[in-house]
């Protein structure tokens, strides 16, 4: 019996340990629209992290939806993604008390910039994990801004944006869209890749918009140094997620 319990004891240990970490998985998409053209089915790959509490509750979560950058990009390789960004730190250990869903481009199926993608890639989401949908956020590191972008013109639902020197493909007046919404930006001063005046300009255009709540203070963070990798100081700790949280 001692030893029996013994056993139990070490599997749950176990069991809990690989909870703490991502898991790959695959999705199959089937009304994915490129150029106005529906394509034929096809697969991506994405990471999924959940909380240690995701398995001893029955509530549903907020949503993270997190988009790589330029340098994670591949077919069918989402461990690749956890070389850098958001996967790479909930991977080296950081927490936080939502599902994160990390799914991978390789730059033509699917695009960043195609709006459908956002739509049934959500409707899969929610479908398959315990999913607030009134409690939604996205981030961007670099070219994966642009996948931001796209889900904020998609008008799907929305609470919080956190963008890390990222590429940005809104108009002014599309900037607009996130009146109302926590918005989060990184940008380190010295980074040779991507302008911190990319981030200056977007913080600048939502202060400019007529409907500009002032009770929804931006939380912009701006690095001496760290070039074009903001998400290292960033991510470092759990402002972020209790930014989005309102603690």
């Amino acid at each position: 019996m001692k030893n029996l319990i013994l056993i139990l004891l070490t599997v749950s240990g176990l069991f809990a340990q690989v909870r703490k970490k991502q898991t790959t998985e695959y999705l199959t998409f089937n009304t994915y629209v490129r150029d106005s053209v529906l394509q034929k089915p096809f697969k991506i790959g994405y990471l999924a992290y959940t909380p240690d509490s995701y398995y001893l509750s029955t509530k549903k979560y907020p949503l993270i939806i997190s988009f790589h950058g330029n340098g994670e990009k591949g077919t069918l390789t989402p461990d690749k993604l956890r070389k850098s960004f958001l996967p790479y730190k909930l991977d080296q250990g950081l927490k936080c008390e939502f599902v994160v869903i990390s799914p991978q481009t390789n730059g033509y199926k699917p695009k960043w910039n195609e709006k459908t993608f956002y739509k049934e890639l959500l409707d899969s989401i929610t479908t398959k994990y315990r999913i607030n949908v009134d409690s939604i956020f996205i981030m961007g590191y670099s070219g994966g801004g642009e996948g931001v972008c796209t889900y904020i013109k998609a008008g799907l639902p929305l609470i919080g944006v956190a963008t890390f020197a990222p590429v940005i493909t809104l108009t002014p007046e599309e900037k607009c869209l996130l009146i109302g919404k926590k918005v989060a930006t990184y940008h380190c001063l010295d980074d040779k890749t991507i302008s911190a005046n990319i981030t200056r300009n977007l913080i600048k255009h939502i202060n400019n918009c007529e409907q500009r709540d002032i009770d929804a203070p931006l939380l912009n963070t701006f690095y001496a140094t760290g070039g074009h990798a903001p998400w290292k100081k960033g991510l470092a700790s759990d402002t972020l997620f209790n930014y989005f949280l309102g603690k």
